[in-house]
């Protein structure tokens, strides 16, 4: 027998400058796999992960990844509103990425998204710590200006993506999803996250 909760469908948008790795997290997430070929994304692509959150909830968490080309942002603009949960990537190995952020995407996010979605801010490609050039702390003073939470993250080595994925799962099933879904499950609603949420803010 099915679970009940099978068809609980969620979605978020992944936002960022080109090569952050926005394809690589959602194929590692949705997957479980890694390419270490170049992904270029034109417009939009779809991949669903299937998670299990607390409580045993299962869920299908549809990604939309993005191009980071600025002359497909009107077209992908217009899936910021479907969204019920945003993420802003960056490479921690390229400061103008983590810039980008608060000059290119935040604004298009804050423009475009509903204002209901849950907001996450992840640095991609800590393994190369390295040539890293953006701080833990640069990334988690932008995340606390936002409100949202900020996990750095690799794609290749698998390190805290589904983590990453289940935090913005668990806080779209408790803010967003019974907003945007009037007669969502009583037990949906009564989920319970030790975080609490503030609707995200443009940092200045």
């Amino acid at each position: 027998m099915a679970a009940m909760f099978d068809d609980l469908l969620l979605s978020a948008i992944l936002i960022g400058d080109i090569a952050t790795g926005k394809s690589s997290l959602v194929t590692r997430c949705a997957e479980g796999t890694f390419d270490d070929a170049p992904i270029v994304t034109t417009g939009v692509d779809f991949s669903i992960a299937r998670l299990r959150l607390r409580g045993a909830t299962k869920v299908r968490l549809q990604l939309w990844d993005t191009t980071g080309q600025e002359r497909y942002h009107a077209i992908t603009s217009q899936y910021y509103r479907r969204a019920m949960g945003v993420v802003l990537v960056f490479d921690v190995t390229r400061k103008d990425t983590f810039e980008h952020l608060k000059e290119v995407w935040i604004p298009l996010a804050i423009e475009y998204a509903d204002p209901e979605a849950v907001w996450m801010v992840l640095g991609n490609k800590v393994d190369l710590a390295d040539w890293r050039e953006v701080s833990i702390e640069n990334g988690h003073e932008l995340a606390m200006c936002l409100g949202c939470p900020y996990l750095e993250v690799s794609a290749r080595e698998n390190h805290l993506v589904f983590d990453a994925f289940h935090i913005l799962a668990n806080q779209i099933l408790k803010f967003t999803y019974p907003k945007l879904n009037p007669c969502a499950s009583p037990r949906a609603k009564s989920i319970k996250l030790e975080e609490e949420h503030d609707k995200p803010s443009c940092c200045r």
